[in-house]
């Protein structure tokens, strides 16, 4: 594997989509669980943050491998002097690993989306092997509820844990999980990646992917949701850039 880029408040892995795939069918074959995150734009304002949660620091510190997700994100480190790793996002590391990769010799267990997301799902992959779990809202401060699924994951003997329940709730989660000594396993942390595998939602248009206008997209379609996040991510992109041309500069 090339050289990690290292950020400052986070790393990531120079790999393209085939590599990247390659890779997790590689950590397939590791013993213990191995959690894969994919940083955008909303994860770095978090990390980069002072006050940041440290047990989602910690969470991408543990990861086995870590993608950029954000066209937006590679652009500041380029312009920080760094080599930009290629772009792989979660929704489509999520579809090639559904389309090309996944097949009826694996357990998968989905943590997160509603049933009637779970059945498109079923539908259209029904020669899979899926287990479906959807925890409670606010599960990540019950103990009790992270503990039950620790134990589910380990009884379902997956061999690939989708955890689409919003960051940092999910990679927290998936560093627990591991944490717990389950066996196997790759527990890939993919957000709303299975509301567009489904068509639940639209991506944006392969033009506006590439003019890194993405978000633009997603902002017109569900502002009252997604307005105080990028708003958010806009105001953190300086201390983000200056963050990772401070980790250039060593």
């Amino acid at each position: 594997m090339d050289q990690i880029v290292d950020l400052g408040f986070c790393q990531l892995h120079p790999l393209n989509m085939d590599s990247a795939v390659d890779y997790i069918l590689e950590l397939t074959t590791f013993a213990g669980a191995q959690i894969v995150v994919t940083p955008n734009m909303d994860h770095a304002q978090r990390l980069s943050h002072q006050s940041v949660n440290t047990s989602l620091q910690n969470a991408y510190a543990d990861a086995s491998l870590s993608l950029c997700d954000s066209r937006i994100l590679q652009k500041l480190i380029q312009w920080s002097g760094l080599a930009p790793p290629p772009v792989v996002t979660g929704s489509n590391l999520t579809e090639v690993l559904f389309e090309r990769v996944l097949n009826a010799t694996h357990e998968i267990l989905i943590l997160g989306g509603s049933k009637d997301v779970f059945e498109g799902l079923k539908l259209r992959y029904p020669t899979l092997n899926l287990q479906h779990h959807n925890p409670s809202m606010g599960f990540i401060r019950n103990e009790d509820e992270i503990n039950q699924i620790c134990e589910l994951v380990r009884e379902s003997n997956a061999d690939f844990i989708f955890i689409a329940l919003g960051s940092p709730q999910q990679e927290i989660l998936a560093q627990r999980i591991k944490q717990r000594g389950i066996d196997k396993g790759v527990l890939l942390c993919i957000g709303a990646s299975l509301l567009f595998l489904t068509g639940h939602e639209k991506r944006a248009p392969e033009w506006m992917q590439l003019l890194r206008m993405e978000w633009f997209y997603r902002l017109s379609r569900n502002p009252g949701r997604l307005a105080g996040r990028y708003f958010r991510n806009f105001l953190a992109a300086g201390r983000i850039y200056l963050k990772i041309r401070s980790a250039a500069k060593g």
